[in-house]
């Protein structure tokens, strides 16, 4: 094992302390279980990819974990954005102003949303082109963004046959 040079224990140390953030999903953690017994700079290394994915996946919301203590699943919310946006066609004006944003937008703003959406469409664009910039821009703009709002939201639409696909195709247990 090759002894860690001065400058690599701030990597070490970043490392470390990215793997170890209790807000990251441990599923993503349980591969990289680091043994203290030895630390040579390939583990370290490992240690920080493992620690920056995790911090990315967390960051970007990609995996998404659950802000409210009810939810018992992780979601994929990317995944469920492209799953709604192909299947909810011309009612994604409905969708979008039925979604919840916090903070709260009014209906001015949620008009000029749609209206600035629908000005990008040229001729080709299809429906679910417009509603995924929809939902993307939800994401964007509320700290509510998660699965199981889109899935309330959907269920409140009676759009109960796309909140079931996105149940069966993008939970991850």
């Amino acid at each position: 094992m090759r002894n860690i040079e001065p400058n690599n224990h701030i990597v070490c140390t970043l490392a470390f302390s990215l793997f170890h953030d209790n807000r990251i999903n441990t599923q993503y953690r349980k591969l990289f279980i680091p043994s203290l017994n030895f630390v040579d700079i390939n583990t370290v290394y490992r240690w920080f990819l493992a620690g920056v994915y995790c911090l990315y996946c967390y960051k970007s919301n990609t995996i998404l974990i659950s802000a409210n203590g009810e939810d018992k699943h992780t979601y994929h919310l990317a995944e469920a954005l492209r799953v709604t946006a192909a299947e909810v066609g011309k009612n994604w004006t409905t969708l979008y102003r039925k979604l919840p944003f916090n903070p709260p937008r009014d209906k001015s703003n949620l008009d000029y949303d749609i209206e600035a959406i629908d000005w990008t469409r040229s001729t080709n664009t299809e429906y679910k082109d417009l509603a995924y910039k929809g939902l993307e821009k939800w994401r964007k703009l509320s700290n509510k963004a998660s699965t199981n709002a889109l899935i309330r939201t959907l269920n409140s639409m009676k759009k109960q046959s796309i909140a079931q696909q996105l149940q069966r195709t993008v939970i991850i247990t």
